[in-house]
C-alpha cells in the first residue's frame, strides 16, 4: 500500500475513533462544508519506530497536534495528559482543562 493511501486510512480511521472530536480539548469543529478539522497524530511517531495503527493514534484539533509534535503537550505512560505550563501561553491554557 503506499504511504499516501495508508496517510488518509490511519486519519480517517483515527478521527472516526474519536468521533472526529479532539482528545485533549474536547472541541468538534466543523468547517463550512460539514466536514470536520480534526487531525491525526501519532503517539509514538512512524519514524522513530511506531505502528502506523488506530491504537497508536489521536485526534487533535490543529493547534493541539501543533503543541504535541513539539513536546508542549504529551501524555503520560497512563495516557494522562502533561502540560508544560511555563512553556504555553496563559491563553491556551484554558483549552487543556480537559482531560484525556
Amino acid at each position: 500500500m503506499n504511504r499516501k493511501v495508508r496517510e488518509a486510512n490511519f486519519r480517517r480511521h483515527v478521527c472516526e475513533a474519536y468521533d472526529n472530536t479532539c482528545a485533549v480539548t474536547g472541541l468538534r469543529i466543523l468547517n463550512g462544508g460539514g466536514k470536520a478539522e480534526v487531525q491525526a497524530a501519532h503517539i509514538w511517531s512512524v519514524a522513530n519506530g511506531g505502528p502506523d495503527v488506530v491504537q497508536n493514534g489521536l485526534a487533535l484539533s490543529a493547534t493541539a497536534h501543533w503543541l504535541f509534535d513539539r513536546h508542549l503537550i504529551s501524555l503520560t505512560d497512563d495516557y494522562g495528559l502533561l502540560v508544560s505550563h511555563n512553556r504555553i501561553p496563559s491563553e491556551l491554557q484554558a483549552l487543556f482543562q480537559k482531560q484525556l
